[in-house]
């Protein structure tokens, strides 16, 4: 993972990106968020991408569990795991 803080007048900005396999998943967070004074929940935004990627990936091989786990670098039962925290059926 990457972390390039670049500041912009009051603001930083930060990416964060990571591969897996053949997906990158970037997040990029405005620090502080404009508007607003409590900071960005970045465990709910890791959740979401992560659930865009697995649904990505599913959709890639056709809902089959074990070539996108396999895709994901996962095991089955981790990506099962995944699958039932962030709420995909």
């Amino acid at each position: 993972p990457t972390q390039q803080p670049t500041q912009n007048g009051q603001q930083y900005l930060f990416q964060i990106g990571v591969w897996l396999e053949n997906y990158l998943i970037q997040l990029f967070i405005l620090w502080p968020p404009t508007g607003t004074s409590t900071p960005p929940l970045l465990g709910d935004r890791l959740d979401s991408v992560e659930r865009e990627t697995i649904l990505a990936a599913l959709k890639d091989h056709r809902y089959n569990k074990t070539a996108t786990a396999r895709t994901l670098g996962l095991t089955l039962r981790a990506l099962r795991y995944r699958m039932q925290k962030l709420g995909i059926d």
